[in-house]
Parts: C-alpha cells; sequence; structure tokens
C-alpha cells in the first residue's frame, strides 16, 4: 500500500508545469491555502506549522473541503462551529459573513478556494 506522501509525490510529478501549482517554492498548494507563505511567519503550533482556526459549520460542503485538505497535509488546527443564526463567532469579520473563515497566524482568509 502507497503511502500518503507517495501518493501526493505521484501527483505532484505527473501535473503539468504549466499549471505552477506544484512549483519548488509552492509544494503544499492545490490552488487552496498555499501553507508555504504562511511557514516563514511566526508560528506558535509544533513543528513549524501556522497556527489555523476554522470557522465552520460541521455539515457545510466547504468547510469540509477546508478541513479535508488540512487533515491531508498534517496540519493542525482549532475547530470553532459557527451558530448559523447568530453568527456571533464571526463577529470579529465586518466585511465577511460566511464559512469557512480561517484564521493562519493570526491573518484572516475568507473563502474556502482561497484557504
Amino acid at each position: 500500500m502507497r503511502s500518503a506522501s507517495r501518493v501526493f509525490s505521484g501527483l505532484q510529478a505527473s501535473m503539468p508545469a504549466a499549471s505552477g501549482r506544484f512549483s519548488a517554492g509552492n509544494v503544499q498548494s492545490f490552488g487552496c491555502v498555499h501553507m508555504r507563505s504562511f511557514s516563514s511567519a511566526s508560528t506558535t503550533a509544533a513543528g513549524g506549522k501556522p497556527d489555523v482556526t476554522l470557522y465552520q459549520y460541521e455539515v457545510c460542503p466547504y468547510c469540509t473541503k477546508v478541513r479535508t485538505y488540512l487533515d491531508f497535509q498534517g496540519v493542525p488546527y482549532k475547530k470553532v462551529e459557527v451558530n448559523p443564526m447568530s453568527k456571533k463567532e464571526i463577529k470579529f469579520s465586518k466585511d465577511y459573513q460566511k464559512v469557512p473563515i480561517a484564521q493562519i497566524d493570526g491573518v484572516q482568509v475568507n473563502d474556502s478556494s482561497k484557504i
């Protein structure tokens, strides 16, 4: 049975170079979270991984997409379940009131395709 890292390496090798998604400086990207860009910032999580907090609904498919990606990459994160009626957990975000929202080393990232 192949390990996840071998499968990922196989995917990386099979992607066309023109896509730019798997270039040397952007290895941990599927067009979603560019975790490497946050690794140079001060990280508080163990192992040099960024400190990630995910504001989500458990049943939201976009939140599931982000959780799956973070789990696959082995990035530790904290989940905050957002009340769909009051949304009081995401009141800090004045201009964006949808989930998922990620706080990555204190930087707010909105929308699952950007996370």
